[in-house]
Parts: structure tokens; sequence; C-alpha cells
């Protein structure tokens, strides 16, 4: 087989066009792989944020609910109260 078969490419050259081709989509993908493991790393620290926002939006939920209880205690007492005198 001479080398001007097959379009002018040589069997050679033909291969090193494809390795070319691979080393660039091995190129790109490792780039892909390292913007997905950053956006998992932001994405990590924004639950952690988020979870930390909700506890605390969970804690002060708590504290107006004890707040709510004891005002209502104190109300049934006095309605109490009124309704024996």
């Amino acid at each position: 087989m001479s080398e001007s078969d097959n379009g002018g490419n040589s069997r050679l050259d033909r291969i090193e066009a494809m390795l070319e081709i691979i080393v660039t989509i091995q190129r790109d993908m490792q780039q892909e792989h390292q913007m997905l493991l950053r956006a998992k790393v932001v994405q990590g620290d924004e639950l952690r944020q988020l979870a930390k926002r909700t506890d605390e939006r969970f804690q002060s939920l708590v504290a107006a609910q004890k707040r709510t209880d004891d005002a209502m205690t104190a109300l049934i007492g006095t309605v109490g109260a009124v309704v024996r005198n």
C-alpha cells in the first residue's frame, strides 16, 4: 500500500490524527471534571449554609412557640380565675 492511498494520508497520518482527537477529547473531559468538582464543593458549602439558616429559624420558631404557650397558660389562668369568681 502506498502512502498516497486513502485520500493522500498515510496510515501513520490517520493514526496520528485519531490520537490528536483522543487527546483533545481527554483534555476536555478533564476540564469538565474539574468544573464539576468545583461545582460540587460550592453546592456543598451552600447546602451547609442553608442547613445552618434552617436550624436558626427552627430555633426561633421553638422560642416563639414557647412564648405563645406561656401567654396562653397565663390567659387560661386569668380567664379561669374570672369565671370562678
